[in-house]
């Protein structure tokens, strides 16, 4: 990393004050192996189609995360606005966090944790409901029109979790700040076939040695870099995650 931060510099040499914008980058850009949960689904990880991903994951498989310098300040400003919509839903006494342990959620029975942005209540109505807040760029914010498939899976768990039947998906334009809120709200179905069926299909899957693979999106994936999803060495990532 430190040879490409040189090699940068010495290309932006005869532009004056691009050498700031490298040695930003250096330090921004990253090489590792995402988060690592073994034995645990997370809800954000129910909007990805393929099963091999989230199989991969609860085992713990080794993992090849490069996020470039400018993926990186993306969410790094994802996380920021994250922070201050946290702390004005608390100033406006709408939220019931009072403390950030009442974000975390736990599913033990299908091996799902996680943690969600909010929990509010409608101060008239006294309806409880889950928010999560999402940023969008501006092609996206002007064609939207109800929340997206992924988002809405997400918030199933921790719905589910919170006893409560309610949700929203709380938008935020990347270009002028401006609001989109969507209902999410609570489906059974959706719940049964996308979420409790699927994992109980991963964990089957695993104990008999085999995978679903839905090809898509795989030169993204952090388990297609160093091969272990071509590999399929399910019995011997099984044997290393010490859960089997």
């Amino acid at each position: 990393m430190a040879n490409d931060a040189l090699k940068r510099l010495a290309s932006y040499s005869r532009t004056p004050g691009r050498w700031i914008i490298s040695a930003l980058e250096s330090v921004q850009e990253s090489h590792g192996t995402g988060r690592q949960d073994p034995g645990w689904f997370h809800p954000s990880s129910f909007g990805n189609d393929c099963d091999a991903r989230l199989a991969f994951a609860f085992l713990g498989a080794p993992a090849v995360q490069d996020v470039a310098a400018r993926t990186q300040r993306i969410f790094d400003n994802g996380s920021g606005r994250d922070s201050y919509l946290k702390a004005d839903m608390a100033r406006s006494g709408i939220s019931l966090i009072t403390r950030e342990e009442d974000r975390k959620i736990i599913i033990p029975e299908l091996r799902i944790r996680g943690e969600l942005d909010d929990l509010v209540q409608n101060p008239v109505t006294k309806q409880i409901a889950v928010v999560d807040y999402k940023t969008m760029r501006l092609e996206e914010w002007d064609v939207l029109e109800t929340v997206k498939i992924a988002h809405h899976l997400q918030l199933h768990p921790y719905m589910f979790a919170k006893q409560t039947t309610h949700g929203f998906v709380l938008y935020e334009n990347k270009n002028n700040q401006e609001f989109k809120v969507h209902q999410a709200d609570f489906n059974q179905s959706t719940w049964q076939t996308e979420i409790v069926d699927r994992i109980n299909r991963i964990i089957t899957g695993l104990q008999n040695g085999y995978v679903n693979r839905t090809p898509t999106g795989c030169r993204s994936c952090p388990y297609f870099a160093n091969s272990v999803c071509t590999n399929n060495d399910i019995e011997g990532l099984k044997a290393r995650s010490g859960l089997y």
